[in-house]
């Protein structure tokens, strides 16, 4: 549902492009790992790209994978400001963090490989991340029942 998903020919050798890491998961925890053998401090660590988003103008970040930080957290039963329980809500940490790192690192000649987010909020943990728990069945995701199941209306039959 990405344009281009992994596959980066910006901001490169004309002929050249960047992949995503095969394993992008092992490599966000090798970099966790290392740094808190180099500096004994206890860090997430995301993988972050810029992505499109439907209908919208300019870039976004999005978290590719991550290590050492829960991903997501699960808003269901929690209050809303009228009182009423949410009963759907998951808040996607990583990629909300990824939004923000990817205004910080730039989009051009700014050379930011990585930026430090202190004070998040986001809860570290030492448990291995594994990629499905940051991606959707596509029975549940919106974008894909939207474009397989279109609404019915007065104008179809």
């Amino acid at each position: 549902m990405a344009p281009n998903a992994g596959i980066d020919k910006s901001n490169v050798k004309e002929g050249k492009a960047i992949l995503y890491p095969t394993n992008p998961y092992l490599i966000a925890e090798q970099i966790r790992r290392k740094v808190f053998l180099k500096l004994l401090i206890h860090v997430g660590v995301i993988l972050v790209d810029s992505r499109l988003m439907p209908a919208r103008i300019g870039t976004s970040g999005v978290a590719v994978s991550c290590a050492g930080i829960e991903p997501v957290l699960d808003m269901r039963s929690k209050k809303d400001l009228d009182g009423n329980p949410l009963k759907v809500t998951f808040q996607a940490v990583v990629d909300n963090l990824a939004t923000i790192a990817n205004h910080k690192m730039g989009e051009a000649d700014e050379s930011r490989p990585f930026a430090i987010v202190r004070d998040s909020g986001a809860k570290l943990t030492d448990r291995k991340i594994n990629s499905s728990e940051m991606a959707i069945a596509p029975e549940q995701c919106v974008y894909v029942r939207g474009l397989t199941n279109p609404p019915k209306n007065q104008y179809t039959k």
